[in-house]
């Protein structure tokens, strides 16, 4: 039995993109929600398929001109709405059909609220749960948004954000009588949720949190799908009471690898957000998108050089081992160990730096071998010429540690390595 929707003012603004095939299965779970809501879909990229699902559905579609941007596709499905309260919801997103009755349930608990924020677990290749270390984490870090007074003050709802993203956007309700129209104001290329729910956290409130886990096993098994946002890993959630975000992504083996594309990169970016947040703070001083950028670039950077240095050594142990083993190459298999793990390890961190840190835009170019060539050019001349100088200086000038003198041999040559391999090596031109 549904319950009166004028138990709230709440429209789901289904913000729909080009064509998901899951954009239906959205409209179907905001539809059996048990209290009677709004539901409106807005889209900046329209076709025959979404218009179709608007039609099948009675839902009314609002069309936004110009280019696809999330930032204003949000703010154009927000300001569409004219309820009190506004979920965006993803059209890769199912909900939970109680997920507006435990909002009105807290609600009523809840003084000054600001914004609706419920928990999720991600779901995997049509499976639910059980919960990724992301997922655990960040439920961790919600944990003092269950206590209504902390919930409310700037000091811990910027707290359970400070250490990256716990908050999954698909499962935010704000309220819009409070927060006004186009909310969304950030002037980040990636990572708007967050910067969203930091702004939010300024604003005299509280966040109006529920974690409860009882889906009363109606929750339905989906196929994955992947959205176009996601931090601390949020690109595959699901809500375990209210909300199912969906991931298609395929099982792969945890090699080395893909243990870095699939976790270092998840860190780096709410690692390096969290230090320039820092850095603003300490100098009141708000840093541009590029540099920005160029500092999330070389955290990146630095995390390949250290699974380099990893391999590295590996790569030398291993072919040492190896021509002592078999008793070849006496006398000079250290040095044909050492060119081994050179050449070998500075092609991982091609590779990676090529593929994660680099990466071309979709109207930029680059020759493969021209930026390979240069990669080991400037390993060769950080690596073994100037670091050799270097050494020399640190310990027969200063008098520095021979122990000591290889970390600061680091300090300079990371950053330099950094600047030749981004403004040199991986230089790109636009695509004619």
């Amino acid at each position: 039995m549904k319950m009166d929707k004028d138990q709230i003012s709440h429209t789901f603004a289904v913000c729909a993109y080009k064509e998901s095939e899951y954009l239906e299965e959205c409209v179907k779970s905001l539809l059996e929600q048990t209290v009677r809501t709004n539901i409106i879909m807005a889209t900046s990229t329209p076709n025959s398929y979404i218009k179709g699902i608007a039609d099948k559905y009675g839902i009314p579609l609002f069309v936004r001109d110009g280019k696809s941007d999330i930032r204003d596709d949000w703010n154009f499905a927000y300001n569409t709405a004219s309820t009190e309260w506004v979920t965006i919801a993803h059209q890769d997103d199912v909900y939970n059909p109680h997920y507006v009755e435990e909002m009105v349930r807290k609600l009523r608990t809840v003084k000054k609220p600001i914004a609706y924020v419920t928990d999720y677990i991600p779901i995997k290749n049509g499976k639910i749960g059980p919960r990724d270390s992301n997922s655990k984490i960040r439920r961790f870090l919600r944990q003092p948004l269950k206590n209504n007074r902390l919930a409310s003050t700037r000091f811990w709802k910027r707290a359970v954000l400070s250490l990256g993203n716990s908050i999954c956007c698909p499962a935010v309700t704000y309220h819009k009588s409070v927060l006004g129209d186009s909310f969304f104001t950030s002037e980040l290329k990636y990572n708007i949720d967050w910067d969203t729910f930091l702004k939010l956290a300024d604003i005299d409130g509280a966040f109006a949190y529920t974690d409860k886990t009882s889906a009363r096993k109606m929750i339905p098994i989906c196929s994955a799908s992947s959205g176009r946002d996601g931090l601390f890993g949020s690109s595959c959630t699901f809500t375990r009471q209210h909300i199912i975000r969906m991931d298609k992504t395929k099982d792969k083996k945890m090699t080395a690898g893909n243990a870095l594309e699939k976790h270092g990169w998840h860190v780096a970016e709410p690692l390096a957000l969290v230090v320039l947040n820092l850095i603003e703070k300490i100098t009141r001083r708000k840093l541009d998108d590029g540099r920005k950028t160029s500092f999330v670039q070389f955290v990146k950077f630095c995390i390949v050089g250290l699974s380099n240095t990893v391999i590295s050594y590996i790569l030398y142990s291993v072919s040492l081992l190896l021509f002592r083993g078999l008793g070849i190459l006496k006398g000079y298999d250290y040095l044909v160990a050492q060119v081994i793990q050179f050449v070998l390890s500075v092609l991982w961190s091609y590779y990676w730096n090529n593929r994660y840190v680099f990466r071309l835009g979709t109207d930029e170019k680059r020759s493969f071998w021209k930026s390979l060539i240069k990669t080991y050019a400037s390993y060769s001349f950080t690596g073994l010429f100037l670091s050799s100088i270097l050494l020399i200086f640190w310990v027969k000038v200063l008098h520095i540690s021979e122990f000591i003198a290889p970390i600061l041999n680091l300090l300079i040559s990371v950053p330099l390595n950094f600047v030749i391999n981004k403004y040199w090596a991986f230089k790109s031109s636009k695509k004619e």
